[in-house]
């Protein structure tokens, strides 16, 4: 099963502690002007493996998120700048996933490149053709919509429908799919109310395939501790919406 727990911090300098100092051992270990990128081992502890993984730097990031933006079955990182350092200007970043080996900074090959200072940004399907786009608001200037064309890699999305609970996004839900290959693949989304400084994403989980042509399996928890199975397949190409009854 593919473990894809991971989480992005960035630390930086002048930051008032807000807690005892015995307290500090404790704490996450920074960085100054690197980020952190904590991924769970095999015995469920949390490791540090920016470097490793080549995401160690992108600048004074203000907001960076997962998301599969190819559709390869890998999550890739986008990487925005909130604000510049006088006197340089740097881009925002996206870094490509190689088959969960390490990430690739590929920000001017994909068409990413922008020197405008950006503190938030969604991942959304705005075109309905079943990859992400993606909109920036610049700290200065209008909104940017970047287009998402790409061309291979199937994908399917699923949104819920709570009818239990007021909670009728599901937001706090985990979605996990097998593919056609069966238990030895697998992908974990979660839906979630907010999504980085000032962003938040449609409560949609988005699942690139790769040349997988449908889900076989949907494992799903909803946020009061109960889970559902559903068995497909589900075809690529489409956006399901799961309805739970009262």
């Amino acid at each position: 099963m593919r473990k894809e727990t991971a989480t992005l911090c960035y630390g930086f300098r002048g930051i008032a502690p807000t807690h005892p100092a015995q307290d500090f051992p404790e704490d996450i270990p920074q960085r100054v002007d690197d980020h952190v990128l904590l991924v769970a081992d095999k015995d469920g502890k949390f490791v540090d493996r920016a470097r490793e993984m080549g995401i160690s730097r992108s600048g004074l990031t203000w907001n960076a998120r997962f998301a599969d933006v190819d559709n390869d079955g890998w999550t890739d990182l986008y990487a925005v700048q909130g604000w510049f350092r006088f006197p340089r200007f740097e881009s925002n970043y996206f870094f490509h996933n190689d088959a969960g080996r390490r990430f690739s900074e590929r920000t001017a090959d994909v068409g990413l490149e922008s020197f405008f200072p950006t503190l938030a940004y969604t991942y959304v399907d705005l075109d309905n053709d079943g990859d992400l786009d993606i909109v920036t608001v610049p700290t200065f200037g209008p909104i940017w919509i970047y287009t998402n064309n790409t061309q291979a890699g199937n994908a399917v999305e699923f949104e819920l429908n709570d009818l239990r609970t007021a909670n009728r996004f599901g937001v706090g839900a985990t979605l996990k799919v097998y593919g056609s290959g069966g238990e030895g693949q697998a992908q974990m989304r979660a839906i979630e109310a907010s999504g980085g400084y000032l962003s938040f994403d449609a409560p949609v989980a988005h699942f690139g395939l790769g040349d997988g042509r449908a889900v076989a399996r949907l494992e799903l928890d909803w946020p009061d501790g109960t889970r559902s199975k559903i068995e497909g397949p589900f075809p690529a190409g489409s956006r399901y919406r799961i309805t739970r009854l009262r």
